[in-house]
């Protein structure tokens, strides 16, 4: 899940305070750029359907529960 030391530091700061996982998707956003969609979004746009958090990386998409635990996905 944890590609770089930079994704390191950005999930690092997400788990210090709980938060919705809009919250960590818009952190995400500004950290990096044009990887991370909120579910609310992804739903608008008909790509999701559930809970949790999706991120879009150059690998495919994750898909993570609002506590950041991987729940399906591919690396």
């Amino acid at each position: 899940m944890v590609r770089t030391l930079k994704d390191a530091i950005i999930l690092s700061k997400l788990k210090e305070e709980p938060k919705t996982s809009e919250q960590i998707a818009q952190s995400m956003r500004l950290e990096k750029k044009n990887i991370t969609k909120s579910l609310s979004t992804m739903k608008r746009s008909g790509l999701v359907r559930g809970r949790g958090l999706y991120m879009i990386t150059n690998k495919g998409r994750m898909h993570f529960d609002n506590t950041l635990r991987k729940i399906d996905g591919h690396q």
